[in-house]
């Protein structure tokens, strides 16, 4: 028998790509995927704090914001890659999934 493969537009329906391979799409709810996608948002979202701030330091007093932007930087990083690459698997692109994203 056939299964009926979701439609990415049904409404209320979470559906991601896990294999970039397969043409399977999982619906549900995976504690560890929200868990992946809540942590790289948030490293995007402390890292472009912190960049900021450390900007903002830097050219107003010129010492204290070099630490601040290197933190920044390394949480801005990961947490941008991360982050895109769950939204591409969210759009329902072949070459990204979130089983990219590693485990926390």
């Amino acid at each position: 028998p056939t299964q009926r493969r979701p439609k990415m537009s049904d409404p209320g329906l979470l559906a991601y790509r896990v294999d970039p391979y397969s043409a399977e799409v999982l619906t549900g709810n995976r504690p560890s995927a929200s868990k992946k996608v809540k942590l790289a948002v948030g490293l995007l979202l402390l890292g472009t704090v912190l960049l900021c701030t450390g900007v903002g330091v830097f050219f107003t007093q010129k010492d204290g914001g070099i630490p601040l932007m290197v933190i920044g930087s390394l949480a801005f990083t990961p947490g941008f890659y991360y982050s895109f690459v769950a939204w591409r698997a969210w759009r329902g692109d072949a070459q990204y999934s979130l089983d990219s994203i590693p485990d926390v």
